[in-house]
């Protein structure tokens, strides 16, 4: 869990219990008010980052399912997000079912933040099986797993993002607010990781059809409407493109792409 949000669920735990008073300390001839000794320890309060978006009518809205086999630590992450958003519903899933169910019950739900790491349950298969029964709900891994392999599977399975857990609560607010614009994004550490490696990277036979569709200076919204796919599933490919090409924009990926041999020209 990061620290950050350990720090504000122990602060929470004491406040609520039994045997955590704050003690009185009052300096020796002093007549002053007595300090308070301080619950755990004392940090600096990070910035809060609101996020939002508009439901119909401009009212801010937002479902958030937290799948995840530690109560611990959904209740840190629960904290975590209502400090985040004015207008949240937090959702709780423990196991791979549950987050069908709940995905079910709450055909309205906006975002889902994944562990890779769910027992009795295959955690890419997860998320690909959540992602193919909730296409419109946004998805963001947030797991302990952190190597280039299960990173780049994650985002090829529909993942918008991807924070190891040891990551500060500010990058996880980041990370949400770029995958609910619709941006693919990747903490600089992770990005690094997963860089394109020496040689000719593999990409799926819809992601060429979406590279050639790049080459040819088409805009997501044509691209979608010629493979008959949607826009957020175009943007998908293109962010995993990205990761597997270690470009950062579109004309990158064309240029690296054809000195990669991946495409023949860079015809318009």
């Amino acid at each position: 869990m990061p620290a950050s949000t350990s720090t504000r669920l122990w602060a929470s735990m004491c406040r609520r219990m039994p045997g955590t008073e704050q003690i009185p300390v009052t300096p020796a001839g002093s007549s002053a008010p007595a300090a308070r000794r301080p619950c755990g320890r004392q940090t600096t309060p990070e910035p809060t980052t609101r996020l939002k978006i508009e439901k119909d009518g401009g009212t801010p809205f937002m479902k958030i399912l937290v799948v995840d086999d530690h109560a611990l630590f959904r209740a840190g992450m629960r904290l975590l997000l209502n400090n985040l958003s004015d207008a949240a519903t937090i959702i709780e899933a423990a196991t791979l079912p549950e987050a069908v169910a709940a995905l079910g019950e709450h055909p309205d739900m906006t975002l889902c933040l994944l562990d890779l790491s769910l027992e009795q349950a295959n955690a890419l298969d997860a998320l690909a099986a959540l992602k193919s029964g909730a296409p419109h709900v946004v998805f963001v891994v947030v797991s302990a797993r952190f190597d280039a392999d299960t990173i780049r599977a994650a985002l090829d399975s529909g993942a918008m993002s991807y924070v190891p857990k040891s990551m500060p609560a500010a990058t996880l607010a980041e990370a949400l607010r770029r995958a609910l614009s619709g941006d693919i994004f990747l903490p600089e550490e992770v990005r690094v990781l997963v860089s394109a490696p020496a040689g000719k990277p593999t990409l799926s036979p819809r992601q060429l059809d979406v590279l050639h569709a790049l080459a040819r200076g088409l805009p997501s919204k044509i691209i979608a409407r010629e493979l008959a796919i949607s826009v957020s599933t175009v943007k998908e490919h293109i962010g995993a493109m990205f990761i597997s090409l270690g470009v950062r924009n579109r004309t990158e990926a064309v240029i690296v792409a054809s000195r990669l041999g991946l495409i023949a020209t860079l015809s318009k």
